[in-house]
């Protein structure tokens, strides 16, 4: 990187595929990461712990089931000894950067701990609190995160589920990386890029596409902030934000299109959670996806197929699922 002294990175993000892939990326780029800090949940009690030094940990490779408080991009950090090997797992032992478990923001010994790091930017992907102001502004250059979706579309915690549940996969799937303020997601756009999200996708494999495409933009961005000549634009006007999904929001509407029934199905599986929807007066449990028919009309709202498998009717379209 063009800098009188090369770019220092503190990177922050949580033991999960987002986080790795996006680290393995500026890893694989040369960049000099200083640090990571690792989100670390804990009990109310626990609040006032201290940044902890901790080993190198694995990153989990895309497929393995993800789980961190209920959030199912997130993940637990694997055992060393049974890990299965990946360019993920080997790119996180080989560096010399040290690892801290973050488990408040608000402990007096973190800003501290950052000053020492001497960071010249943070980057953020998946970190899951609100960083306070005062963080913010000790690297020289702030904090950059990595967000999979197009802001200001889609703000919050958990943009995929909603891009899918919006039915809008097609238009809205992309990655922006942003300078991060106070507030959610709102800070000036340093990059962006849209990201294809083909029908009948799943979730995995759409973070897949949107953190490979993140990494790669983020380390642009990084480049061009060492170069000096980054130029960053404040948000469109407008926007939305939706925050961790409820039960509730995995229900169904006949309403919709059966493609884009069909596709939230796919793209939100993995969360675990079965899909209702209301028809013939009858509340259906769904659990997965098959096919759909844009264009079938049946005489029913609903044909049962088999004992497990069910047709229903959308506008337009018919949907075909596994109870």
């Amino acid at each position: 990187m063009a800098h009188s002294t090369p770019l220092r990175v503190l990177f922050w993000g949580t033991r999960s595929t987002f986080s790795g892939a996006i680290f393995h990326a500026l890893q694989s780029a040369g960049v000099d990461i200083c640090a990571l800090f690792m989100h670390a949940p804990s009990a109310p009690w626990q609040s006032d712990l201290h940044p902890r030094r901790v080993a190198p940990f694995a990153f989990p490779p895309y497929g393995q089931a993800n789980a961190d408080n209920g959030n199912a991009h997130l993940a637990i950090s694997l055992d060393l000894a049974t890990a299965p090997e990946s360019t993920l797992i080997a790119g996180s032992r080989q560096s010399d950067a040290p690892v801290y478990d973050i488990f408040s923001l608000q402990t007096p010994e973190l800003p501290a701990l950052i000053r020492r790091l001497q960071p010249h930017v943070a980057c953020v992907a998946c970190f899951p609190q609100r960083i306070p102001s005062d963080l913010l502004h000790l690297p020289r250059h702030g904090f950059l995160n990595v967000h999979p979706s197009l802001l200001p579309a889609h703000r919050g915690p958990a943009p995929l589920f909603w891009i899918f549940r919006n039915g809008t996969q097609a238009t809205a799937g992309g990655v922006t990386i942003h300078h991060m303020d106070a507030r959610f997601d709102t800070g000036p756009m340093a990059a962006q890029v849209a990201v294809a999200l083909a029908d009948g996708i799943s979730g995995p494999e759409a973070e897949q596409r949107c953190t490979q495409k993140g990494g790669e933009l983020l380390v642009q961005v990084l480049q061009a902030l060492a170069a000096g000549n980054l130029v960053s634009q404040p948000q469109p006007a407008g926007g939305s934000y939706q925050s961790w999904p409820q039960t509730t929001d995995f229900r169904l509407d006949t309403n919709w299109s059966a493609r884009r029934a069909f596709n939230f199905m796919c793209g939100v599986a993995e969360w675990g959670t079965p899909f209702a929807v209301e028809a013939a007066g009858e509340t259906i449990h769904l659990r997965r996806a098959i096919a759909y028919d844009a264009g079938q009309k049946l005489s029913t709202p609903v044909r049962y197929i088999d004992t497990s498998l069910v047709e229903l009717q959308f506008s337009p379209g018919v949907l075909v699922a596994q109870q």
